[in-house]
């Protein structure tokens, strides 16, 4: 490239370029998982279903890759399906172990109350209320899951009401009152009093539990995310038909799939949720992003208090740090990273750096070069690499703050970090994250 036009290419990059602001720490370990989840298909007395067993091995098997113990079953008369809830019951117990319950089949309520309707029923069981008590109900269900104090977190889904065998409503809203100390999520794969749908006949498995299987896979998903994605999917999916329903009588957060603490920072890092920075928090209090999680929730805590127009003022990102300044201390120290000692340009956040600095420098000193000067004004790294190598001992400062600061030597700063972006590009380097 001949030097003029090299000189505007560097100018013409330096003017567009934009500001542009990880390795793993153990998780906590969770209590025992166990799930117990049937599939009814081949009625006798109602219609079949096509695709409740498909489902219930896809659920199944998400489940397993969650960690869950599964108790699979299919096809389950009314005799083997009370067995199976008490089997399963006596475990949670036993084992103080989360609960999750999943049901695809056929469903119906009778006076307000839901029943799971097992293979060898007939439709004369459920006409009246006398009949209908010696089926198996949700209300003994949940009872049986809460039962002897099981202070765990019982799941219980129901992907039932795929037609409408006896000419009814679908299930009943929840009416059962929950014991005092029970910590329940419940799901409908549709709403109350509706119907839910089995698939196209070009599906093997229903909407509700594609989504499902699908949201309970991703890593660190909260569970009320994980049926937010269930209901927009099936939503979507059924033309606007079906709407999932959940409901939840529990403190606190549970994630099916766990991973590794740079799984769940590359989730929240660009949040404006205060809470997904106090999660991050519970989950690794002394990991490589635990200084930057309780910086952020501080500056999303005072951003709260802000009036409108002060979050609209050109040096917010500066007010926010000045107004939080004393309360950083009481945050995670932060780790060491493992570069520190290397040094491409001491002098560069006060002195420009020249086209002859920059121009015989491999791509891995400039991506150095530009975050060391980050390094040395107390920037919170928030990806991979930079975060590995500098480290967040004693940071405070965030990106924002250090380019939105008017002083003469963060000037100088921000000149040098464009100028250096500008020959990474002109050098095709790869982004490191």
């Amino acid at each position: 490239m001949r030097p003029h036009w090299r000189r505007f290419f560097l100018a013409f990059t330096i003017l567009a370029m934009l500001p542009a602001a990880s390795v793993i720490a153990a998780p906590t370990l969770d209590p025992k998982r166990i799930a117990l989840v049937i599939g009814n298909s081949n009625y006798r007395s109602f219609p079949r279903l096509a695709n409740t067993i498909n489902d219930r091995d896809l659920v199944a098997a998400a489940l397993k890759d969650d960690g869950f113990d599964v108790m699979p079953f299919a096809d389950l008369d009314n005799g083997s399906m009370r067995r199976a809830v008490k089997d399963f019951s006596a475990r949670l117990q036993t084992e103080k172990a989360v609960g999750f319950f999943y049901f695809a089949g056929h469903g119906v309520q009778v006076d307000g109350t839901n029943y799971l309707i097992p293979v060898d029923s007939t439709p004369r069981d459920y006409r009246t209320r006398t009949a209908a008590a010696v089926r198996l109900s949700l209300n003994e269900i949940l009872e049986q899951m809460a039962a002897n104090g099981n202070d765990r977190l019982n799941i219980v889904v129901l992907d039932a009401c795929r037609s409408n065998p006896l000419k009814a409503t679908g299930l009943a809203n929840i009416r059962h009152k929950l014991p005092k100390s029970a910590q329940f999520f419940i799901a409908y794969s549709t709403s109350p009093e509706d119907v839910a749908s089995d698939g196209v006949n070009s599906m093997s498995n229903g909407p509700y539990a594609v989504a499902l299987a699908s949201a309970m896979r991703k890593p660190w998903l909260s569970i009320d995310r994980v049926f937010t994605e269930v209901h927009d999917y099936v939503a979507s999916n059924t033309s606007l038909e079906q709407f999932p329903w959940h409901t939840r009588s529990f403190s606190g957060e549970f994630y099916f799939k766990r991973g590794d603490e740079n799984d769940f920072w590359a989730r929240i890092r660009n949040s404006l949720k205060g809470e997904d920075f106090g999660a991050f928090l519970q989950q690794f209090p002394g990991g490589r992003y635990a200084r930057n999680a309780c910086i952020r929730r501080l500056e999303l805590a005072q951003l709260d208090k802000m009036t409108i127009e002060e979050r609209h003022t050109p040096d917010l990102a500066v007010q926010l740090r000045t107004r939080i300044a004393e309360r950083i201390n009481i945050c995670p120290e932060g780790v060491e990273g493992s570069g520190q000692k290397r040094t491409i340009f001491a002098t560069s956040t006060d002195q420009p750096l020249t086209e002859a600095d920059l121009d015989k420098l491999p791509c891995d000193d400039l991506w150095a070069a530009r975050n060391e000067m980050f390094a040395r004004n107390g920037y919170c790294f928030r990806n991979f690499e930079a975060n590995r190598y500098f480290g967040n001992k004693g940071c405070s400062t965030t990106y924002d703050s250090l380019f939105g600061a008017a002083t003469p030597q963060f000037k100088v700063l921000r000149s040098n970090v464009y100028k250096i972006q500008a020959f990474e590009a002109l050098s095709q380097c790869t982004p490191k994250e």
